[in-house]
């Protein structure tokens, strides 16, 4: 049960509507431990592996090495942006998965049987203490991948609050603060994230939504992209 949760302290147009259709989106295949894992590509978004090879690794070094980020997406105006360094400004999403888990097969029933556990102790994860015993790994890999003296640290983050459970997942969601140091320039940033641990064609994957955080408001946006992303993952998931 642990080593689900320590997945959550790994990272790295707004919302959808509620009523959308398959013309709303594509799908793209993803590669969990040899397992093909058909995800939801909104229209409009790109992934940032192909369009943004170089934050896309970025990113990963920063996940950490208990994790491997599968995939993330962008608007196509925000991989511009971020490709020049500037932060995103609509919502964006992130696929992972935890690296001991990946090669393996978890079935229905050993997902049904760990779900409830790990729901319960995920409201109760310090996600401070998790962030510090990473933080200069982290760094030191960003440093590495990015060729820049790179400082990130992350601020008082609480806990996450979980909001959902369902048959396939386990939602929650929390506020982010975040500061990126590099040539002598400081840049703060809020996120609000919201994430779901899935069981899907017997793999146990993690989607994230993340946007700048300005008001409460932030946080319910994200919090509907992911259901949206939830409820197609789950759809198109394992269709061949």
């Amino acid at each position: 049960m642990k080593r689900f949760l320590l997945l959550l302290a790994l990272l790295p147009a707004f919302a959808l509507a509620k009523n959308t259709t398959k013309s709303d989106y594509t799908t793209v295949p993803l590669s969990v431990g040899g397992t093909t894992v058909n995800f939801p590509l909104s229209n409009g978004y790109v992934r940032a592996s192909v369009k943004t090879p170089e934050v896309f690794a970025v990113t990963a070094a920063a996940v950490g090495t208990q994790n491997r980020l599968i995939e993330s997406f962008y608007t196509q105006a925000d991989a511009r942006r971020v490709t020049s360094g500037a932060l995103a400004e609509d919502v964006f999403y992130a696929v992972q998965v935890f690296r001991e888990l990946e090669g393996k097969q978890i079935s229905a029933g050993e997902w049904a049987q760990a779900k409830p556990g790990l729901a319960a102790q995920m409201g109760s994860l310090d996600m401070n203490a998790l962030m510090r015993d990473d933080a200069a790994g982290m760094n030191q890999r960003v440093r590495a991948v990015s060729q820049q003296d790179v400082d990130i640290v992350f601020g008082q983050m609480g806990r996450p609050m979980v909001y959902g459970t369902d048959a396939e997942s386990i939602r929650f969601m929390m506020v982010l603060p975040v500061s990126f140091s590099t040539a002598g320039q400081t840049v703060e940033v809020k996120l609000a994230a919201a994430g779901a641990v899935l069981h899907v064609r017997n793999k146990v994957i993690f989607v994230y939504t993340y946007q700048q955080y300005h008001a409460p408001a932030d946080l319910e946006r994200v919090r509907q992209t992911l259901g949206t992303l939830v409820t197609r993952t789950l759809a198109v998931a394992n269709k061949p």
